[in-house]
């Protein structure tokens, strides 16, 4: 039995009702990351492009010999897109970046320029599937 959703794309090898274990083989290899700068679009505060979803995909990249965590997600302010009736747009709105060599970080909308990555942009966050688009 195959099973996807979210992304998280595996198969049930095994389940054993006596220790109560299934056994699963992920078909394609997933990364759990934790961004520490993650609290703070958690703390009530919605100027900061406060988190909407416990949800969203990282990237991990490397400009200028530092490492950086980009993680794009959804937040809590509406867009243009949010107010269509039967309106959906294949982006979430909004990029972290957490500059993991000295753990400083920033947030970005889609489309902004990012000063740590030389000026490049997240064009496309995919809530669902593969990609990026730089």
């Amino acid at each position: 039995m195959n099973w996807w959703f979210g992304g998280l794309d595996f198969r049930i090898e095994t389940i054993d009702q006596g220790n109560n274990t299934v056994i699963l083989r992920l078909n394609r290899p997933v990364m759990i990351a934790q961004v520490k700068s993650l609290t703070d679009l958690m703390d009530g505060n919605p100027s900061n492009g406060e988190l909407k979803k416990m949800r969203g995909s990282v990237n991990k990249v490397t400009f200028n010999t530092k490492d950086y965590l980009v993680y794009g997600y959804e937040d809590n302010a509406t867009t243009s897109a949010d107010g269509m009736q039967n309106g959906f747009i294949d982006t979430m709105d909004r990029v972290l970046v957490e500059n993991i060599t000295n753990s400083s970080s920033k947030v970005y909308s889609i489309g902004d320029p990012i000063l740590e990555l030389n000026n490049y942009y997240a064009a496309s966050v995919p809530e669902w599937g593969e990609g990026w688009y730089y």
